[in-house]
This record gives structure tokens, sequence and C-alpha cells, in this order.
């Protein structure tokens, strides 16, 4: 349910901000995915780019901006690679 993918992404938000990408990836499950809820496909896309998973990054990041093309922090983390 909703609780379950709250809880999903906060866990996913704290492995990542301890530095476990991979571990942040598989807690995040498949929340986040290209038609994903816009906060979900964010925090995907900042994990994806802590792996160095440029590629996947990139495709979501894509898809991100077909849906929201001004989103700031998307444009943001990707100038960065």
């Amino acid at each position: 349910g909703t609780a379950c993918a709250v809880d999903r992404g906060i866990l996913a938000a704290h492995l990542l901000k301890q530095g476990e990408p991979a571990a942040a990836r598989l807690a995040l499950g498949p929340l986040g995915g290209p038609n994903g809820v816009k906060q979900w496909c964010i925090l995907r896309l900042r994990i994806l780019l802590a792996m160095d998973l440029h590629d996947a990054a990139a495709k979501l990041a894509e898809s991100i901006l077909d849906r929201y093309p001004a989103e700031s922090t998307v444009l943001r983390l990707m100038k960065r690679t």
C-alpha cells in the first residue's frame, strides 16, 4: 500500500545518504520507474548516478523530463554527469 511505498522511499533515501546506493536501490524496489511518481523517480535517479549507472540515469531523466519539462532537480543532477 501507500505506507509501504513511503517506507521504502524513506529507507532508500537514508541508505543513499549513508553512502550505500546499491542497498538504496534494493530498498526502493519497483518505485521510481519511468512512469512512476516524480519524487521516487528523482530518488532513483540520484541512486543510479551514485552507482555510476549513467546510461540508465540518462534514460530515466529523459522520461521524467518528458512529463515534467522544467524539473530543475533533474536538470541540475544531469549537468553534474
